[in-house]
């Protein structure tokens, strides 16, 4: 995850770790516990959305998997809790 690292935070976001990914970025709160629909994460990782700004990621020629993208979005309908708990 070269742009949302622990030392690269870009648009603001980590998801370097669960505080991060929970606190969100520039564009606010990427992670609505219970809500995959409305959560910006899955969306992005889904396709582009409604905004010039925010392309579908990741950016480049990196992929994330369906069956990923389904695990993550399964997460988060399930209350988005954290994994180290």
């Amino acid at each position: 995850m070269p742009c949302h690292n622990a030392l690269k935070h870009r648009g603001g976001l980590t998801l370097a770790n669960y505080a991060g990914a929970m606190k969100g970025g520039d564009d606010g709160v990427v992670i609505k516990a219970g809500d995959p629909d409305n959560s910006l994460l899955i969306k992005v990782l889904n396709g582009p959305v409604d905004s010039p700004k925010i392309p579908k990621m990741p950016m480049g020629d990196g992929t994330v998997s369906p069956a990923d993208i389904q695990k993550i979005s399964d997460w988060v309908k399930a209350g988005a809790k954290d994994p180290d708990y």
